[in-house]
């Protein structure tokens, strides 16, 4: 009798990534722009599935739902808003084929808008 030899694979699963920490930021209004830096996701098994990042931005007031800005390749950290509103709050999430992680327990919040007289 002939024994089979044995077959062994490894199966890796995949989820969604986990949250973008230490999101921080400047604006220059005089320069019509929001900075926008964040700690890259590093060193969890779907690091080599990252897709990208998804920038999402709102008014600061909370009232409206975050909206789709950007969405930077996954080896960048980094995002500059050309097109900032004063008042904005953003959140920046990590994403691969799976989905999406969690929001960013931070957000940034560029500076209210100055109330004209």
């Amino acid at each position: 009798l002939k024994s089979a030899g044995a077959v062994t694979s490894t199966v890796t699963l995949l989820s969604a990534p986990s949250p973008v920490r230490g999101l921080w930021g400047y604006t220059r209004p005089e320069a019509g722009l929001t900075h926008l830096e964040w700690h890259p996701v590093v060193g969890e098994p779907t690091i080599a599935e990252l897709v990208g990042y998804r920038i999402y931005r709102r008014a600061r007031t909370g009232e409206e739902t975050f909206r789709l800005l950007a969405t930077p390749p996954a080896r960048g950290n980094t995002y500059t808003d050309k097109t900032p509103f004063c008042g904005q709050s953003y959140s920046v999430v990590a994403f691969n084929r799976r989905g999406e992680s969690l929001p960013s327990p931070t957000s940034y919040f560029s500076p209210l808008c100055q109330q004209q007289d």
